[in-house]
């Protein structure tokens, strides 16, 4: 046990029924990586209907998880759960290899937020600070 508690201190990601945590904390995540269609401007509401279409990047979760609001930030106060779908957000350049990964298993290491604006297409949103394969 000794050797392995170094290997879960390290995995940042939440035991079995417990909720994650929004920003400044790191998480974890591992699922698919997909590409969504949402409509964009300049009505966010239906591509048929001449709105742009966004494609933003999705990790789909293999299972449902939630996170705990934090009630000393304007921002990420409320509790989030029953989420399946996170979109990702990247604040430097999109890793070359992005591409080729979607469709598949990665793990991705980041800072959770809510939502804001009709950019934003799922709940919570992960800023991605390392992406790799699975």
């Amino acid at each position: 046990m000794k050797r392995l508690l170094p290997l879960l201190l390290l995995s940042y990601s939440p035991l079995v029924g417990q909720c994650l945590t929004f920003e400044p904390d790191t998480v974890r995540l591992a699922g698919v990586l997909t590409v969504g269609v949402f409509p964009g401007r300049p009505n966010y509401e239906d591509t048929l209907k001449g709105d742009e279409p966004e494609h933003p990047y999705i990790l789909s979760l293999a299972s449902k998880i939630c996170v705990s609001g934090d009630s000393t930030s304007d921002l990420n106060r409320e509790d989030q759960s029953g989420i399946q779908n996170v979109q990702l957000i990247f604040l430097e350049a999109l890793p070359r290899d992005i591409g080729s990964l979607v469709g598949k298993r990665v793990i991705l290491i980041g800072t959770l937020t809510t939502a804001i604006s009709g950019h934003h297409h799922t709940p919570v949103l992960l800023i991605v600070s390392r992406l790799r394969a699975a």
